[in-house]
């Protein structure tokens, strides 16, 4: 069902996620939330399944990024959307979440899409992420 699928709320949310929530909100609602598995990108970055998580020092959730290649993503409504996957062309998930032109950077490539939101391409297979994050 597609009510399942986490709904991109560019600039606020990715499903149950929320801009500004605070680390013991989450952990209190039962999401489970764990230490990034590569180890090396800070106490502040955490995982809750597909979802990567970015905390300021004290706990409050500053960035959302939702791994296509783990996970489907709803754009638009819950009454009128339209479902993005790894699947999607790239070109599509560009137009579909607004994005500006694709800036080619040494760890992967990015682009800035309307309302606070990134598409970002990952690594060297470019793993396809969307991210909600707070700040200009």
């Amino acid at each position: 069902m597609d009510l399942d699928i986490p709904l991109l709320e560019p600039g606020v949310a990715i499903g149950h996620f929320k801009l500004g929530a605070t680390w013991d909100a989450l952990t209190a609602a039962g999401h489970e939330i764990e230490p990034h598995p590569s180890g090396q990108l800070g106490e502040t970055v955490k995982v809750s399944g597909p979802f990567e998580l970015v905390f300021t020092e004290q706990g409050r959730l500053t960035s959302i990024a939702l791994d296509l290649t783990r996970s489907q993503l709803r754009q638009g409504t819950a009454q009128s959307h339209v479902i993005l996957s790894d699947k999607t062309p790239v070109e599509e998930l560009m137009k579909t979440l607004g994005c500006g032109p694709i800036e080619v950077l040494d760890g992967g490539n990015t682009a800035t899409c309307v309302g606070g939101t990134r598409f970002d391409q990952a690594g060297p297979v470019l793993r396809p992420s969307v991210r909600v994050f707070v700040g200009p």
